[in-house]
């Protein structure tokens, strides 16, 4: 099984354009300007594997420091061009995967 690491991070004011994708074998690309993300506001995601869109995959995702560790708090599918939306129940660092 391949698996991949992408961490996003905010430093100073948030920009107002998405972040792109990387071109990783396996990675979450956020839909939103950095300026669009806050607790309770609905973030856009797509999946893409080997930089095509990955539909009908289950993604979960949790806050980090979520007990247990092993549970989940948020779970979707993506749709046909692999995008997703989840809505973070507060602010913080998340675990998607």
């Amino acid at each position: 099984s391949v698996q991949c690491a992408k961490a996003l991070l905010l430093a100073g004011a948030p920009g107002d354009k998405a972040p792109e994708a990387v071109g990783m074998p396996i990675e979450l690309v956020p839909l939103d300007a950095p300026a669009k993300w806050s607790a309770s506001s609905t973030l856009r995601f797509r999946l893409l594997v080997n930089g095509k869109p990955e539909a009908s995959a289950e993604v979960v995702a949790r806050p980090v420091g979520f007990r247990p560790e092993s549970a989940w708090c948020y779970a979707t599918t993506t749709g046909r061009g692999g995008e997703f939306t989840i809505k973070p129940g507060q602010a913080g660092t998340w675990l998607i995967k």
